[in-house]
């Protein structure tokens, strides 16, 4: 015979940072934190975004995840987190002094979005003919395009090919997401200095999940104060 679902599950509401639009979500049940606590034991950060990416898509079936922004997937997880397992995260940071690891717990309720005064430009005039449009890039995209880079510069301009979006002229709009990769790192090579610049001050400044922990060493006695960020800093 068919056994019965013992609990019946209850549904929350969160809104997405970057647009302030409502989610309905559940809680993720005891199927969905095996996959995440496998990915975790890897220590492997693809590996667990993609188990993020699988429960987020379960909890949240109305939500289009693979274009969700970098600190929209994070803020999602960790309110998800929250209501499944418990508002209190338990993580281990060393001492500064003496790197002695500190188990240390945060409360899911006291992680803030961090958001900057000046959030930069989502539209760049580059010259009086070409306005570009700019989108945040998907957490999805960062993951994939971001394997192999060692350097910020090379990070940075990685975040900046996934951000274009349309480049507009007084008789057309071009949607640069039709276009390829090599044709898009030709046009951002075209560019001079300050209209570079301009581009990057709106990927410096995407919000991002950050919190300040402060303890003082269990060995040491020494008086640490951490700031934590992005998912890796959460959850790992």
């Amino acid at each position: 015979m068919a056994l019965p679902v013992i609990n019946a599950v209850p549904h929350y509401t969160t809104k997405l940072p970057s647009t302030g639009e409502e989610v309905r979500f559940r809680p993720f049940l005891v199927k969905e934190q095996k996959i995440l606590l496998l990915a975790l034991e890897t220590r492997d950060l693809k590996q667990i975004v993609g188990a993020i990416n699988d429960i987020l898509k379960s909890c949240m079936p109305d939500l289009n995840i693979r274009k969700l922004a970098t600190f929209d997937m994070e803020y999602l997880f960790l309110q998800l987190r929250g209501k499944s397992v418990g508002e209190n995260i338990e993580a281990e940071m060393s001492c500064s002094e003496c790197k002695e690891p500190n188990k240390i717990k945060v409360n899911v309720d006291d992680v803030k979005m961090e958001v900057k005064p000046n959030m930069g430009e989502r539209s760049v005039k580059l010259n009086d003919q070409y306005t570009l449009t700019l989108k945040y890039p998907s957490y999805d995209y960062v993951i994939r395009a971001s394997e192999g880079i060692k350097t910020e510069t090379e990070m940075l301009y990685t975040l900046i090919l996934g951000s274009l979006n349309t480049l507009k002229t007084k008789d057309e709009v071009i949607n640069l997401l039709d276009e390829t990769k090599e044709e898009l790192e030709k046009f951002l090579d075209s560019m001079n200095t300050k209209q570079f610049e301009d581009i990057a001050v709106f990927i410096r400044e995407i919000p991002k999940l950050a919190h300040a922990v402060k303890f003082d060493c269990k060995k040491c006695n020494h008086h640490n104060e951490v700031k934590m960020e992005g998912i890796a800093d959460f959850f790992l």
